[in-house]
């Protein structure tokens, strides 16, 4: 494998471990949310499945306009903005 071929495999696995950080920096909030809100246990659960559920519906969509507009400006910008919402949380 060539040098380029290693760039790509550590920025998609960059990629993976972001977005499942992005997904996993919600539980902690879920206390502090269930006590400002007044929710149950049961909701919070539903309040993150909806999460989940945003993440995967928009993933569809982005993965055509990545694809339409180019991979290279648009996934990288994509990836600086998930990192910025990593630290944002």
């Amino acid at each position: 494998m060539n040098k380029s071929s290693w760039i790509i495999l550590w920025v998609a696995f960059s990629a993976g471990v972001i977005a499942a950080s992005v997904q996993l920096s919600i539980p902690p909030l879920l206390p502090v949310l269930i006590e400002q809100l007044s929710i149950s246990y049961g909701n919070s659960g539903l309040l993150m499945s909806l999460f989940a559920l945003a993440t995967l519906l928009s993933a569809v969509p982005t993965g055509f306009i990545i694809q339409k507009y180019g991979v290279h400006k648009k996934g990288i910008l994509a990836l600086v903005i998930m990192i910025l919402g990593t630290f944002c949380v």
